[in-house]
């Protein structure tokens, strides 16, 4: 049975294949014999797959950004102003067809940066390209849009052309202009982007359609009329520059220009920025005070020392009027002027020997900026002119609570220069290595506060009338004490039915008393107390001096008191609350005198040298306080120039050949892969 078994389940090892397994061998060997053919077969699927994709992605655009900071590529706060669009939005653009044509290159990249807006605004964004003909050009120049005059070559000589480019943002009911688009390249051979246009255009997006109102209140001496400003020279108005260019640009009708604190500050504001306050009134500091205990959020630019004093008339630092509340807050300046003694923070003044380094514009740097606060992150550097020292009591902040910030300080070699007689010299001092260190320009305080005025009358405030005093008793007439008056004369003495009743007056040796002598005298009964009516409505309180309730009492005309009438009545006056507080000791880094424009007494030396991101620092700031942060970044990325190195014939032809044969050789690389694993198995 054993040898049945084997002759009949096994086969003999070499001897001839089963019927059932001949097939399978069989087309083994054949496809082993025949590997190019699988390689070819595998190779055509490749290329077929290639050519779908293609024909897939032919309409889809795909833009590397190779500048160094990633200039091209929309910013994490672009996405989200497009991200919150709840609303469709538009965008027209108007670019003349008689722009020159060096600037085709600004259209295809302006077109990519437009198509990437589009893309990230989920299809609520359009834009749309107007068909600059008769129609396109009339209907530019009725809604505003900017018509610049460019210089085109034309056979070895150059003119200047007319043409609109500009954008036109329109959202619900409400638009913002962009322009121009086109700027002169640095060579001033070639033309480029607006250097800021994501700024430009992501702000004028979110200006049309943020949902909360941010209220943002300017302190500063209202502009004089035009028909005055030259005589007067515009007074004290040495910050137009930040009202009308900055300010008004971005917030628009949310921005409340030329307030006076002379009064309290509108419930409806929630920023205060307060440049350059001198000499203020015990009331206007009171009013500053109110608004923050409110919970208000204030910016104050403190300028104790400028620079029309001291390139003009050199004299004694200028007090804000602010020093004794901010003492009581914990907050002082150290007499005296910031220096820096490091070239990398110096800035550079115009002297008879040429560009000089002066340590008294001082640098703060990426290194002396808090990399923590997103209103200081990103900056390259921030100038500062003539700034004073912002100390913070430690001790007293924290015991009341509060949290300290410092933004910006200066490098390690800051000093102070007391005599502000040497502010005038270049000279490079030479101050006591024990004396010099980071000082503070610009800080943040955060929490409770306390009123400076709490337990004591308000500036203005006339003391609460004292209390009524106690009516005198009344003297009875009846009941017990017998009077002149109603008793019929005596007979034989008619005249003195005509005398007046006496009960007041003194008693008379010669007048009989009209109480007969007795052992006791009579007792004077007690009043009897006089009954409210019934409908008597309770009496109110006493009012004081402005006619508003004792208990909310507060200056003359003040909130807290509702001046005189009670429909006109304001927030009571309050002695705590909770704000914040930013103290910079410098307000002419906005100043029109550092402005980098027409009014700028340096001649353009602040653009050259120490930049204007003063500027774009204090709308950072104010975004930060209104709670506004998309925007942060975006203007430290329009202060950089948007620079793409243009590539040259040569180099454009090689990478024109890369691209056709690109495809061709991935495809043949793949096949010879394909191949050599092929004959590697076999």
């Amino acid at each position: 049975m054993a040898t049945a078994a084997t002759s009949t389940g096994a086969t003999p090892m070499g001897g001839p294949t089963s019927a059932a397994t001949s097939p399978r061998g069989t087309s083994h060997r054949a496809t082993a014999r025949n590997p190019l053919a699988l390689s070819l077969g595998a190779s055509l699927l490749l290329l077929l797959g290639l050519i779908l994709g293609n024909v897939a992605l032919a309409r889809t655009s795909i833009r590397v950004d190779l500048t160094n900071d990633r200039l091209f590529t929309l910013s994490e706060g672009s996405k989200k102003v497009l991200a919150d669009l709840t609303d469709p939005a538009k965008i027209s653009v108007y670019w003349g067809d008689k722009l020159p044509a060096r600037a085709e290159a600004v259209r295809r990249r302006l077109e990519g940066l437009l198509e990437e807006y589009a893309t990230q605004s989920n299809g609520r964004l359009e834009v749309v390209w107007v068909k600059m003909d008769e129609a396109g050009k009339e209907e530019a120049g009725k809604r505003g849009i900017h018509e610049g005059s460019y210089s085109e070559l034309e056979a070895n000589k150059v003119t200047e052309v007319r043409d609109y480019d500009g954008l036109l943002i329109a959202y619900e009911s409400k638009s913002e202009k962009i322009g121009p688009l086109l700027e002169t390249s640095e060579d001033q051979q070639t033309y480029q982007l607006n250097s800021s246009l994501e700024y430009e255009l992501s702000s004028a997006i979110y200006k049309v359609s943020r949902p909360k109102k941010a209220i943002v209140g300017l302190v500063r001496t209202a502009p004089p009329p035009a028909f005055m400003a030259a005589q007067h020279g515009g007074g004290d108005d040495r910050f137009s520059v930040l009202a009308q260019a900055v300010f008004t640009k971005v917030y628009g009708d949310d921005f409340r220009d030329s307030m006076s604190l002379d009064s309290p500050v509108p419930a409806d504001v929630t920023v205060l920025v307060v440049p350059g306050p001198k000499e203020w009134s015990e009331k206007q500091a009171y009013h500053l005070e109110q608004f923050v205990l409110r919970g208000g959020k204030a910016l104050l630019l403190l300028d104790p020392v400028g620079a029309r004093e001291v390139f003009g008339q050199p004299g004694p630092p200028t007090k804000s009027g602010l020093e004794d509340w901010l003492a009581h807050v914990g907050v002082s300046l150290t007499p005296g002027v910031v220096g820096d003694l490091d070239e990398r923070n110096m800035g550079a003044a115009a002297t008879r020997e040429g560009l000089t380094r002066y340590p008294y514009f001082v640098r703060s740097n990426r290194e002396q900026l808090s990399q923590d606060n997103p209103a200081t992150r990103g900056f390259g550097t921030v100038p500062f002119y003539f700034a004073a020292e912002v100390v913070v009591d430690a001790q007293k902040t924290a015991a009341a609570g509060r949290n300290v910030m410092v933004l910006a300080t200066t490098s390690t070699k800051g000093f102070i220069q007391k005599d502000t007689g040497a502010l005038t010299s270049a000279r490079i001092p030479n101050p006591d290595e024990k004396e010099m260190g980071a000082k503070t320009l610009l800080v943040a305080i955060d929490g409770p506060f306390t009123s400076f005025w709490k337990g004591k009358l308000a500036p203005g405030e006339k003391p609460p009338e004292p209390p009524p005093s106690p009516s005198a008793p009344l003297v009875p007439t009846t009941e017990g004490v017998p009077t002149t008056e109603g008793v019929p004369a005596m007979e034989g003495d008619d005249a003195m039915g005509d005398q007046p009743a006496m009960d007041a007056a003194p008693a008379m040796t010669d007048t009989p008393p009209l109480v007969p002598d007795g052992p006791k005298k009579p007792e004077i009964p007690k009043a009897p107390d006089v009954p409210t009516p019934p409908d008597a409505p309770k009496a109110p309180d006493a009012p004081n001096d402005t006619g508003a309730p004792m208990g909310a009492r507060g200056p003359e005309g003040d909130a807290g008191t509702g001046g005189t009438s009670g429909k006109d009545a304001g927030p009571a006056r309050l002695d705590s609350g909770r704000g914040l507080l930013i103290v910079c000791g410098d307000a002419e880094l906005v100043c029109d005198d550092f402005s980098g424009g027409r009014k700028d007494i340096t001649q353009g030396i602040t653009r050259l040298w120490g930049s204007v991101n003063g500027f774009p620092l204090v709308n950072n700031l104010v975004d930060w306080m209104t709670g506004s942060d998309q925007l942060l970044a975006l203007r430290t990325r329009g202060s950089a120039i948007r620079r793409l190195d243009e590539i040259d014939a040569t180099k454009a032809g090689h990478i024109e050949l890369v691209n056709y044969l690109a495809a061709p050789l991935l495809v043949l690389l793949v096949g010879i892969l394909v191949l050599v694993v092929r004959r590697y198995r076999s």
